[in-house]
């Protein structure tokens, strides 16, 4: 498999945020819209949300909103689009799941530290 794909199914209503013309965040999920042609990408994901309890997180990438492919979408018609969706499909890119298993864990800095 080039990348894993998590379907997330949202609950109603939806609660949508514009936040700019770069940004909206759906259900504690941050997107970011980095290119045209490309699908918005997740910035961040707020714990204890509803996109977190699907282990959605940094870099996966929202690929579509009820079986409608994102990549030509932009972030008006994405925002407008989840205001009423209740199926999204997140594609994590193969890069992103390497680095999360080859790296060492963010607390082997503070395992160094009382020495």
């Amino acid at each position: 498999l080039r990348w894993a794909e998590m379907q997330v199914t949202l609950s109603q209503p939806v609660s949508v945020d514009e936040v700019d013309a770069e940004i909206v965040v759906v259900a504690g999920c941050a997107l970011g819209f980095v290119a045209p042609g490309q699908p918005p990408h997740v910035l961040h994901v707020d714990p204890d949300t509803e996109t977190s309890g699907y282990g959605i997180q940094s870099d996966d990438l929202l690929v579509s909103i009820d079986g409608q492919d994102t990549s030509p979408m932009g972030q008006e018609k994405v925002a407008e689009m989840l205001r009423s969706a209740t199926k999204l499909v997140f594609e994590r890119p193969k890069g992103a799941a390497e680095a999360e298993g080859s790296e060492p864990p963010s607390d082997a800095e503070d395992k160094r530290r009382p020495e």
